[in-house]
């Protein structure tokens, strides 16, 4: 019974990633794989937004933070606890933690990447990854801004969910919490890029953003975000 759960699962998840690429590629305006790609990551900026592309955004990478919610929680109302006294080293634990989510973000990318080159066949019928919705990008942008960037922005909401976990011990509050960010999302509420929401978005690089920029901002609040989360341990379990 346990396995058809897990397989039933595994194949909404599938079907809801599949449903926000899609809902993100159609566009008479994409000819290339390589359009579809951006179109399906575009997201939202400080000056475009399109409800549509929030949404595939949302649903997109949401999924992958839920799960990830969904595991940690087990993992701290379970054992997560005396696995910390165990360790008698938080920072050793929040190491093998951060390596599982790690792994899990990188082969999420490589699902959507993959994914979404199968639907963007399916529309345009050719192998063409060229980009031809703008002449300054090119193939490498969209790869670099959705892996790397995509890698860390990840990685950020992650270790969001971790605080709000661990502080209010509440799956609700953490939803809340991501929501909260998201909303930073829409035009003019982060003009600086200094709130890392949707920095990943295709949408800025097309704007002309700096992606070496937003791949620095985000870095910055990982660091930032496993520092909090090292304090936290130590201050709540006296390690």
């Amino acid at each position: 019974m346990k396995k058809i759960f897990y397989f039933l699962n595994l194949f909404l998840v599938i079907l809801l990633i599949i449903s926000a690429l899609v809902s993100g590629a159609v566009s008479t305006t994409a000819v290339t794989i390589g359009d579809n790609i951006f179109l399906m990551f575009a997201g939202g900026s400080q000056v475009t937004f399109q409800l549509r592309n929030f949404l595939a955004y949302f649903f997109t990478y949401m999924i992958f933070v839920y799960l990830i919610q969904m595991q940690l929680q087990k993992k701290l109302n379970n054992t997560g606890y005396y696995q910390l006294i165990r360790y008698k080293s938080t920072n050793r634990w929040l190491l093998r933690w951060i390596k599982e989510v790690t792994t899990s973000n990188i082969l999420y990318l490589l699902l959507l990447f993959v994914s979404s080159i199968g639907v963007a066949f399916f529309f345009t019928r050719n192998l063409d990854f060229s980009f031809t919705l703008n002449e300054t990008l090119t193939f490498y942008h969209i790869t670099y801004h959705f892996f790397i960037n995509g890698f860390l922005q990840l990685s950020v909401y992650v270790l969001f969910v971790f605080i709000l976990s661990w502080w209010s011990k509440e799956v609700f509050h953490s939803l809340i919490g991501i929501i909260i960010v998201l909303l930073f999302m829409f035009p003019n509420m982060n003009p600086s890029l200094y709130i890392p929401s949707g920095l990943n978005s295709m949408f800025y690089i097309l704007e002309g953003y700096s992606m070496y920029r937003i791949t620095a901002i985000l870095i910055g609040w990982n660091i930032i975000s496993i520092w909090v989360i090292t304090y936290l341990l130590k201050k709540d379990l006296k390690l």
